[in-house]
C-alpha cells in the first residue's frame, strides 16, 4: 500500500488559507487606502475640476499668454483676464500678470492681488517656467499658504529668452478662522489616532487569524494521520470526538466508519474461519459414511457369494443408513443457506399447534423404538391457536425430538409440553428428554453449526441408521426459524439429567385481543 508524503509547506492548508486571507486583507486596506486618496485627501472637488487641472490647464493658460501684453492697454489685459476668469472661476483659479522685473501689472477682476502682492522674484518665475519645477515644493517653507507656494504654472509673455512679463495662476487661499483652525488640528490628531487603533487591531486580528488557521490545520492534519494509519491496516486508529464543530463532526464520522469497516473485517475474518471449519467438518461428515459405503460396496461385490443372506441385509441396511445421513446433511446444509440468505421466508398462518406436535410426534415414533424410548406429548386443555409458520415450526419440533431421541438412554423418554403463557398471548413449547445431558463447556456452542460436542454423543450404534450420526446442524436450524419467529431458542441442561429446549410462538391476534380485554378488565375493577 502506498503511503502519502507530507504536501510542501506552500500546498498545506495553512499556507492557503494564511494567503488567502492576507490577500484579502491586502485588497481591502489597499482599496480603503485608494478611496480615501481619491476622496478625502483629493486636492479636487469633482471630476470637472481634475480633468482641468491634469489635461486642460497647460494649453488653456499657454494660448491666455499669447493674448496678453504688459507693455499693452491695461483695459485689453483686464477683459481678457476677466473672461478666462469667469470660465474657471468655479475651479478656484486665481491669474496675475508681473513684468519683466517681477513687478504686478495686472490680476483677474476679484481677485485682489494686484495690492497684496506687489512684485515676485524673477528668478523664482524664470525657475518655474522650467518643465522640471516641482511645483509641490515649497519656496517658502516657512509658510504653507504663501502666494509662491500656491502657484501652479508660469508662462512667459513673449519671447520665453526674453519675456515682456508673466502670466501667473495659483490656487485660491484657503482663509479659517482660529476655532475652525482648532477644529481642523482636532481632527488631524483623531485621525492619526485612530489610524494606530484600527493598524494595532488590524494586526492583532491577522494574528489571531492566523493561530486559528494554524490550530484548525493541526486538527486536520491529526485527522488525515489517522486516516492514513487506518488506510495502512491500524483498524484500531481513532481521533478524539471532542468539540461540536465540523471537524469534530468529521472525526466522528470517522470513527463511526473506522468502527464499521473494523466490524466488517471482523465478520468477513469470522466468515473465512468459518468456512475453513466449514470445509473441514464437511470433509469429516461426508469421509465416514462415504468410507463406510466404499467398504460394504466392495464387500458385497468381492464376497456377495460367501455372505450369508443375513450379512448381506445387514451390508445393505447399513448402506441404506449411510445414504440417508448424506441426503439429510446435504438437505440441511441446502435449509440453513436458505435461512443464512434470507430466502426461506417465513409465512405465518393460524393453526393448532396441538395438532400439530401430534402430527410431529407420530412421525418421530419409529425411530424411538428401537431403543425403547417412549415420547409423550402433555397439552394444556383450550390452548389458544398460534399465528407462525406450520412447516417452519414442524422442522424445529422434529429437529428436537430426534436430537432427544438420538441423546437420550435405553429405556428413556422424551416429553413435548405445551402451555399457554400467563397473559395468554404465547404458547410455550418444551422438549425434555432423560438422556446424558449437555455438558458446561458445550452449552454455549449447541446452536452453532457443525458443533457435536463429546465425540461419545455424535455416534450410536443401536439408533435408526439415519440417527447414528450427527451433522451438528439440526440445532442451529432450529434456533434460527425459532429467532424468524421473533423468540430464543433456549436450552436448560444438567450432566446426567437430560436436557429441555423451549421457545414460544405467538398467538392468534384474537386471542390476544381477548387477553388485552381481560387484562383491561382487571385493571377497571382495581381502580373501582
Amino acid at each position: 500500500m502506498t503511503s502519502t508524503r507530507a504536501p510542501r509547506f506552500t500546498k498545506t492548508l495553512i499556507f492557503r488559507l494564511s494567503a488567502v486571507f492576507l490577500a484579502v486583507l491586502a485588497v481591502g486596506i489597499g482599496g480603503y487606502a485608494l478611496w480615501i486618496q481619491s476622496t478625502v485627501f483629493s486636492p479636487y472637488a469633482n471630476k470637472d475640476e481634475e480633468r482641468w487641472f491634469e489635461h486642460n490647464a497647460d494649453q488653456e493658460l499657454d494660448a491666455l499668454a499669447l493674448r496678453l501684453d504688459p507693455e499693452g492697454t491695461p483695459e485689453h489685459n483686464q477683459e481678457t483676464l476677466a473672461a478666462f476668469r469667469k470660465r474657471v472661476a468655479h475651479f478656484g483659479v486665481e491669474l496675475m500678470i508681473f513684468g519683466p522685473d517681477g513687478s504686478a501689472v495686472a490680476s483677474a477682476p476679484g481677485d485682489s492681488l494686484l495690492a497684496a502682492v506687489p512684485s515676485v522674484a524673477t528668478s523664482l518665475l524664470v525657475a518655474m517656467m522650467d518643465t522640471k519645477w516641482n511645483f509641490d515644493s515649497y519656496p517658502e517653507k516657512s509658510d504653507v499658504e504663501a502666494y509662491e507656494n500656491r502657484i501652479f504654472d508660469v508662462d512667459p509673455i513673449g519671447d520665453r529668452a526674453a519675456p515682456r512679463g508673466y502670466l501667473v495662476a495659483s490656487y485660491q487661499p484657503v482663509r479659517m478662522g482660529a476655532d475652525l483652525l482648532e477644529v481642523h488640528s482636532s481632527l488631524i490628531d483623531t485621525q492619526r489616532l485612530l489610524e494606530k487603533v484600527l493598524t494595532v487591531m488590524v494586526v492583532l486580528a491577522a494574528f489571531t487569524l492566523l493561530l486559528l488557521i494554524g490550530w484548525t490545520s493541526s486538527r486536520v492534519s491529526r485527522l488525515s494521520v489517522a486516516m492514513e494509519a487506518f488506510t495502512g491496516g491500524d483498524l484500531d486508529r481513532r481521533v478524539r470526538e471532542k468539540g461540536s464543530d465540523e471537524i469534530a463532526d468529521l472525526g466522528r464520522h470517522f470513527n463511526h466508519m473506522a468502527s464499521h469497516v473494523a466490524s466488517l473485517v471482523d465478520s468477513l475474518r469470522q466468515k473465512e474461519q468459518f468456512q475453513r471449519q466449514l470445509i473441514a467438518n464437511l470433509s469429516h461428515d461426508l469421509r465416514t459414511p462415504m468410507a463406510s459405503l466404499r467398504g460394504h460396496v466392495e464387500t458385497l461385490s468381492v464376497r456377495f457369494d460367501q455372505l450369508e443372506p443375513a450379512q448381506r441385509a445387514r451390508a445393505l441396511d447399513t448402506i441404506t443408513g449411510n445414504l440417508e445421513h448424506l441426503d439429510r446433511l446435504v438437505e440441511r446444509m441446502l435449509v440453513l443457506s436458505r435461512l443464512d440468505a434470507g430466502q426461506a421466508a417465513i409465512h405465518p398462518e393460524e393453526f393448532s399447534i396441538v395438532e400439530l406436535c401430534d402430527s410431529v410426534v407420530r412421525r418421530c415414533e419409529h425411530l424411538a423404538l428401537p431403543g425403547g424410548i417412549s415420547l409423550q406429548m402433555r397439552a394444556e386443555l383450550g390452548l389458544p391457536l398460534v399465528q407462525a409458520d406450520p412447516l417452519q415450526v414442524a422442522l424445529v419440533l422434529q429437529n428436537l425430538l430426534e436430537n432427544g431421541i438420538k441423546f437420550n438412554r435405553p429405556q428413556g423418554s422424551v416429553t413435548l409440553t405445551l402451555e399457554a403463557t400467563a397473559d395468554r398471548r404465547q404458547v410455550r413449547i418444551s422438549v425434555a428428554d432423560t438422556g446424558q445431558g449437555i455438558a458446561d463447556a458445550d452449552l454455549p456452542h449447541i446452536f452453532d453449526r457443525f458443533f457435536t460436542g463429546d465425540a461419545s454423543r455424535t455416534r450410536h450404534e443401536d439408533a435408526p441408521a439415519h440417527l447414528k450420526y450427527s451433522s451438528g446442524l439440526g440445532l442451529a436450524i432450529a434456533a434460527k426459524v425459532v429467532a424468524a419467529h421473533g423468540d430464543e431458542l433456549k436450552v436448560e441442561s444438567r450432566r446426567g439429567e437430560g436436557a429441555t429446549f423451549r421457545f414460544h410462538l405467538p398467538a392468534t391476534a384474537t386471542e390476544t385481543r381477548k387477553a388485552n380485554a381481560t387484562e383491561a378488565g382487571r385493571t377497571m375493577a382495581a381502580e373501582g
